[in-house]
């Protein structure tokens, strides 16, 4: 048997192999030596991590079983700062074997902070210190891969697709492929799932202070801005078509705004789709968006996702969008800082509202935007803000919710949208119903049910069939109020809002239960609980578990 360790490449290998076939070779090596495996006859066998099992077995056998056994909680916190990795495991069991009395908790919160992380694992020698492994690694790697990797340590997310660090490169995607391909040979990067990358921690850590000592900050500041501009630019395509009669994130765009490489989704799918794969990042970008001053991008990064974390119920991350967003807008010194400070300020108002937070914050919000829209005399968001006001007076039964439905829908009619004007005539009809006008209010409803089918309007069809359910439940008209519901249930779970299933499943649970069907009703109410519990809407989980709990 001979052993052949931390071999460079194929080429040093190859003048090793003997030719006798009694004789095996073992290569370790960072690099794939996909050479040998071509022409060689050599079988690869890739390594990854050790197991926590693994891990703990190693350290044990290290400093001992009583040892772990003293301090269990520290051990695993130690296994999991050196990230599983046999050689930094190697290193602490070695500094905690020279010392028996440094406890292991100390050992571990070194490994726990990142100013120190690499420092706890460097034993002064080239050969076994984790900084100098990598080093070498890093040493052979040409340098537009080295610098790919460098860039890659700055970023603080979970694993990222190819198209995001192209944008982060500046290269085309077909030589950014090139160069990950590099990194994967080198096992300095893995693909967890095909088509995305992600840094081992501690190569992380070890790529980010390359980062800052072999790339110029104007290099570094660079990359990171184009990552920026492909998630906002992105996110404004995916969100375009979402929302289609939303106003344009456009608005907050610079004249002089390069486009980045960014993603075009092709449907409603795929973009829906990509909100939901990348929604870790969104708030990753966005908080670098922020560190790095690009408010502009902050705020339009806030308005594009909007939309989608309603759609999916995440009230939580709805309110956290809007106060960042309106923190972003507040930074900013542009003629149009007025217009989309307000804009932010009616986004969080929605937020908060939708979050069950009633009172004077969210009202707050509402009358200094609608002061502002006045001003300027900007009709189509002073429509806007006069529907959210209605969803402040239906959530806490103020009568003032009328005006609000009558002047918006006057205003967009003023502005001739009539997407916007179907939306208004179903809020009208809603809150006439609940003031005991049905058949004004069914007749509204109707209408804007027609006009949202005709205009090809989704989100307006879902709306108006739940409202002609809540009407008809209202009039206890059960069985009609059931096959709206359904209807109505059948167009959100095709848009995939999760948000307003739960409302329409609550619905269908109290006209089941008004017709004697308990069993259905039941049911409704269990699919409604779960949507709630997932979207944290703490009230509606309380009242839908009493009702759960009440005989039927």
């Amino acid at each position: 048997l001979i052993v052949l360790d931390n071999a460079r490449d194929a080429e040093q290998v190859r003048p090793l192999i003997p030719g006798s076939p009694t004789c095996v070779v073992l290569v370790t090596s960072r690099d794939r030596l996909n050479g040998l495996l071509a022409t060689d006859g050599a079988r690869s066998l890739a390594l990854g991590p050790l197991t926590t099992t693994e891990a703990h077995r190693l350290l044990t056998t290290r400093i001992g079983q009583a040892r772990v056994a003293a301090e269990p909680q520290a051990a695993r916190a130690l296994i999991d700062g050196c990230g599983h990795f046999p050689l930094a495991l190697a290193v602490t069991a070695a500094r905690a074997a020279g010392d028996p009395h440094l406890p292991l908790a100390e050992l571990a919160a070194e490994l726990h902070q990142a100013e120190t992380r690499l420092d706890a694992l460097d034993t002064g020698d080239l050969h076994t210190s984790l900084r100098g492994v990598l080093d070498t690694s890093h040493r052979a790697l040409p340098p537009p891969a080295a610098r790919l990797l460098n860039l890659l340590g700055l970023l603080p997310g979970p694993s990222i697709t190819t198209p995001a660090i192209t944008a982060l490169t500046g290269h085309t995607p077909h030589h950014t492929r090139t160069l990950l391909r590099t990194l994967e040979t080198a096992h300095l990067i893995r693909q967890p799932v095909p088509g995305r990358y992600e840094l081992h921690d501690l190569v992380r850590l070890h790529a980010k202070e390359h980062a800052h000592t072999d790339l110029p900050e104007t290099d570094r500041h660079t990359a990171l801005r184009s990552l920026v501009a492909h998630f906002v630019h992105t996110a404004a395509a995916a969100n375009r078509l979402l929302n289609p009669h939303e106003v344009p994130s456009s608005l907050a765009e610079r004249p002089t705004d390069a486009r980045p490489f960014a993603l075009r989704p092709a449907d409603e799918d795929e973009a829906l789709e990509w909100f939901t794969r990348e929604r870790t990042w969104l708030t990753v970008v966005l908080r670098l968006a922020v560190d790095l001053g690009l408010h502009r991008e902050a705020w339009r990064l806030c308005w594009d996702c909007h939309p989608y974390f309603r759609r999916r119920g995440q009230v939580e991350d709805f309110v956290g969008l809007g106060r960042t967003g309106l923190d972003s807008a507040a930074e900013l010194d542009d003629p149009d800082a007025p217009t989309l400070t307000a804009m932010a300020d009616r986004g969080l108002a929605s937020a908060l509202l939708l979050a069950g937070r009633t009172g004077e914050e969210p009202l707050g919000h509402l009358a200094r935007a609608l002061a502002v829209f006045e001003e300027t005399g900007d009709l189509v968001n002073q429509a806007h803000t006069h529907q959210v006001l209605l969803l402040s007076a239906i959530i806490t039964g103020d009568g003032a919710g009328l005006e609000h439905a009558e002047r918006s829908l006057e205003l967009y009619r003023r502005v001739g949208n009539t997407m916007w004007e179907a939306g208004a005539l179903n809020n009208l009809g809603w809150f006439l119903a609940r003031l005991g006008r049905h058949e004004e209010a069914r007749d509204n409803c109707r209408a804007a049910l027609e006009a949202s089918h005709a205009l090809g309007y989704k989100v307006g069809e879902a709306a108006s069939l739940d409202s002609l359910g809540y009407i008809a439940t209202l009039a206890n008209l059960h069985a009609e109020a059931v096959e709206y519901y359904r209807q109505a249930l059948r167009v959100h779970r095709s848009l995939k809002d999760a948000f307003e299933e739960a409302n329409t499943l609550s619905g269908l649970a109290e006209a089941h239960h008004a017709l004697g069907e308990p069993e259905h009703a039941r049911r409704a109410w269990q699919q409604a609980l779960d949507l709630y519990r997932t979207q944290h809407r703490t009230a509606q989980v309380h009242e839908t578990e009493e009702k759960l709990r009440t005989p039927t």
